[in-house]
This record gives structure tokens, C-alpha cells and sequence, in this order.
């Protein structure tokens, strides 16, 4: 009788074991789901920030884009103090938020905007 029922207690300790490592293996296989699904939909996020900040700075070929102007009135500009720059080493950068306020610097009003 102490064998069969030895052998009982191993089996359910063999059974408990295999319960708790089934239980484990399923555990792990969810927050495996869970961090790929967090990553997935965090991924793009910081890929658009990068981007956004690459966008707010540009060179002098940008500025002069986004101005429509030549690069040397860029520079011109630049050197009288009417364009705002950033001085990196020998990188010469322009905020694009800074160009978008020169140039709404000179915006001027309509007839209906003086009315109120």
C-alpha cells in the first residue's frame, strides 16, 4: 500500500509540475504578446517625433526654399540680423517656427481686421 500511494504523491507532484510550467510557458507567450503589441503602436510614435524634429530646423538650401529666396540673400539676411540662425560648429540652421514669425512679421492687415 505505501507504494501505491508513493507513487500517487509523485504523480501529482509530477502532474503540479507540469501544471505550473504549462502555466509559466502561457504567462511568458502573453507578455511577449503584450510588449510586441506595446512596441508596435510605440514605434511609429517616435519615428514621427524624430521626424517632427528633423522638420523644425532647416539649412540654408531649406530656408532658402521655404522663402522662395536666393541663398545669398539668405545669407545677406542673415548677416544684417533680420533672419534668426543657430550656429552649430560650421552648420548655419534656421528654425522653421522663427521663418514662420518673419515672415508673418510682415504680414500686413486687411480692412476688416482694422475694424476690430
Amino acid at each position: 500500500m505505501d507504494m501505491s500511494v508513493s507513487s500517487q504523491i509523485k504523480d501529482k507532484e509530477t502532474a503540479s509540475q507540469a501544471t505550473d510550467n504549462f502555466i509559466n510557458q502561457i504567462a511568458s507567450a502573453i507578455a511577449n504578446q503584450v510588449a510586441n503589441q506595446i512596441a508596435n503602436q510605440v514605434a511609429p510614435l517616435i519615428n514621427v517625433e524624430r521626424k517632427e524634429l528633423q522638420d523644425e530646423f532647416l539649412n540654408v538650401k531649406g530656408t532658402s526654399d521655404f522663402l522662395n529666396l536666393a541663398i545669398s540673400t539668405i545669407y545677406s539676411k542673415k548677416s544684417r540680423g533680420e533672419l534668426p540662425y543657430i550656429k552649430k560648429g560650421k552648420r548655419l540652421l534656421f528654425a522653421k517656427k522663427d521663418l514662420l514669425d518673419y515672415l508673418n512679421s510682415g504680414r500686413v492687415k486687411t480692412n476688416e481686421e482694422f475694424e476690430y
